[in-house]
């Protein structure tokens, strides 16, 4: 992999983290924490919406209500669930992910994106729930949820960044982000 592209996906990934613990800083004892698995399942309800959101615009389907969502604004929260278990998960010392990252290939195909998506997260759930059921196990399974929620947060920065910019005039996903973290705080902030 290019270093250059390495960096900046490292970058990237340090850039939500930041955005994510602090937003979880700000909210602390107003927006309970999911742990891992929870962030996870909320990922999967939130690829879902994403899902709904594609199909709504498409005018030949009927839809039982007139929900008006964003698949922008899906996947960012995606992103932002995915960001919650990854700022949780510490890896074993021996960990180095800029080395495994190396060996990922971030290749997709952004019709099925979604789907693969839904499907990935489960797996890295089901991951993190073999790590709490065999705690002997539980370093491996870790390390791998940590790198799989990694990559995943990446392919929906670039889905973010890329197919999505001309629709939304070039935001760019630190920017969904932080407008989506905001728009939760304005949304409880009396309460806060």
């Amino acid at each position: 992999m290019n270093k250059k592209l390495l960096d900046r996906q490292m970058k990237q990934l340090e850039t939500a983290e930041a955005m994510v613990q602090q937003f979880r800083i700000d909210t602390r004892g107003f927006f309970a924490e999911p742990s891992v698995q929870e962030s996870l399942l909320f990922a999967l309800t939130e690829i879902g919406e994403a899902i709904d959101a594609q199909l709504r615009t498409d005018d030949r389907f009927a839809r039982n209500n007139s929900r008006n969502i964003s698949v922008v604004d899906e996947l960012t929260d995606v992103l932002f669930m995915l960001a919650s278990a990854w700022i949780q998960i510490k890896p074993s010392e021996d960990f180095d992910i800029e080395e495994c990252a190396e060996e990922i290939l971030l290749n997709y195909n952004t019709d099925f994106f979604l789907v693969q998506l839904m499907y990935d997260t489960a797996t890295m759930y089901q991951s993190c729930e073999h790590a709490y059921v065999y705690p002997k196990q539980s370093t491996d399974h870790m390390n791998y949820a940590k790198l799989s929620i990694g990559e995943a947060m990446l392919q929906v920065m670039d889905i973010l960044d890329s197919s999505f910019n001309s629709t939304t005039q070039g935001i760019t996903w630190e920017q969904h982000l932080h407008k989506r973290l905001n728009d939760l705080i304005n949304k409880h902030g009396a309460e806060l």
